[in-house]
């Protein structure tokens, strides 16, 4: 049997619910999931978080084997680590799968380390476990987005709100004829003509106010000096609700003016007034 500690932990553990000190108000409050096994792998405490991470109530948990929380693809892997802290050493940061009351699988993190009487005899152990689901979603969500940004026919590039540039994904080094190391730690106005510098600022201060710049026509620089019209669309990225930076997506519109150039009958000035 695991964990050769003294019968009546279930009592134990029912008393353990009441918040009696410090410590076992940081279990009741934690956002963690935090688990006490007995022997055997007998749940013998469970904390709000786990009830919420797990699906399980108290009365439907305490007693049970903690395997309840593992699917049958991890049910080895799970005696493995009872095994161990059972021999005393602390298992740390396992990334691995569970299952909530309602059959539904997910990522955790788990730290289970052994629990010592006062002679030193292993009792039981302390499960913390952590829902690697947001986290997991954030990573896939920035390897989607680096993946765009590496493949986008779009020129994408980050800034300060000062207009100092940040990012820089290829096809702005294809647009604009610059590496990003030419480029990273300079203003924005190096890809305007000077003519343009003001509008810049302008477009920079609306940001500064949280709102977005879209599809708007402009003409921007070369490294070769050459010009050619872009359709930019700035977005604000914030920070708890706060502009702290821009991010500037720019179009080529050269192909397009040069179709409507081409589609103008002679004669007819591209503009009316």
């Amino acid at each position: 049997m695991l964990f050769d500690g003294a019968p009546g932990y279930r009592r134990k553990a029912e008393e353990s619910r009441r918040p009696t000190d410090w410590a076992s108000a940081l279990v009741q409050f934690s956002g963690e999931a935090i688990i006490g096994v007995g022997p055997g792998g007998i749940v013998t405490s469970w904390n709000p978080a786990a009830a919420k991470l797990y699906g399980y109530t108290n009365e439907e948990i305490l007693g049970k084997s903690v395997l309840l929380t593992t699917p049958e693809s991890h049910i080895e892997e799970s005696r493995a680590v009872l095994a161990k802290v059972s021999a005393g050493q602390p298992v740390e940061h396992l990334e691995t799968i569970r299952v909530r009351k309602d059959g539904t699988l997910f990522p955790v993190s788990l730290t289970v380390a052994p629990i010592f009487d006062e002679d030193g005899a292993i009792v039981g152990a302390a499960a913390i476990a952590s829902d690697l689901t947001q986290l997991r979603q954030g990573v896939e969500s920035a390897q989607r987005l680096a993946t765009f940004l590496e493949h986008s026919d779009d020129a994408i590039i980050g800034q300060t709100l000062e207009g100092i540039m940040t990012s820089w994904n290829p096809a702005a080094q294809r647009m604009y004829g610059y590496d990003s190391e030419e480029v990273i730690g300079k203003p924005i106005e190096l890809l305007a003509p000077a003519e343009r510098a003001d509008e810049m600022k302008a477009v920079l201060a609306e940001i500064g106010t949280g709102y977005p710049v879209e599809h708007f026509e402009s003409v921007r620089l070369r490294k070769d000096g050459t010009t050619f019209p872009v359709s930019l669309t700035i977005s604000p990225i914030l920070n708890h609700g706060v502009p702290s930076g821009a991010t500037t997506i720019a179009r080529d519109m050269t192909e397009l003016a040069e179709c409507k150039a081409g589609a103008r009958p002679s004669g007819v000035p591209s503009r009316v007034s």
